[in-house]
């Protein structure tokens, strides 16, 4: 496995054009079981009583969950830019879930392995739980260039979305990461 080198020693702020912003996005009980399966089946295949089940678990206080992040889409859009290379724009809209975190305390996000980036981090806009301790972003990036020979594809060496909830004393009380998320949200490849 490669591990790359970190950003140059005089990258002390992020690269041209980049930017990020966040939207509040609701964590629904839909979005919640999108993706969740019993036996290779869809939970809504399985009835009302399997659905009224989830709707209990759902409902579950804040405390019972473990802190846990994830990225649920990601969205690349190009729009032409004559005279680019290549021509266009290319913005990326991240869907981000929270849950167990302790409500209205905001949670500090930030993706890791952003190498180009200074200490190879962009800090990202904080979310704040709602009262059952979950949270719902859609983070909207500008994305840079980014030659094709310096991409890291190997597992460990892709972009980590963290999570962080401090207490007041600045101790770290809640913490989860999720791993592997592609480079496109950060770069356009070049060639």
């Amino acid at each position: 496995m490669t591990t790359p080198a970190g950003p140059p020693n005089d990258a002390t702020r992020p690269p041209s054009g980049f930017q990020v912003r966040a939207e509040p996005q609701e964590l629904t009980l839909e979005k919640f079981t999108a993706g969740a399966t019993v036996f290779d089946l869809p939970i809504r295949g399985y009835g009302s009583k399997l659905v009224d089940a989830m709707k209990e678990i759902y409902q579950i206080s804040w405390d019972f969950w473990p802190a846990t992040i994830w990225v649920d889409q990601i969205l690349v859009n190009a729009t032409p830019a004559a005279g680019a290379h290549p021509p266009q724009n290319v913005t990326t809209d991240v869907s981000v879930f929270g849950l167990g975190f302790r409500p209205a305390v905001p949670v500090n996000l930030k993706w890791n392995n952003a190498f180009g980036f200074p200490g190879a981090s962009v800090p990202l806009p904080d979310a704040t739980p709602d009262s059952h301790g979950r949270f719902g972003l859609v983070l909207h990036h500008t994305t840079i260039p980014k030659p094709a020979k310096d991409w890291y594809w190997e597992y460990m060496n892709q972009l980590v979305l963290v999570a962080q909830q401090r207490r007041p004393d600045g101790f770290i009380e809640f913490e989860d990461d999720f791993r592997a998320v592609p480079g496109h949200v950060l770069w356009k490849w070049i060639p």
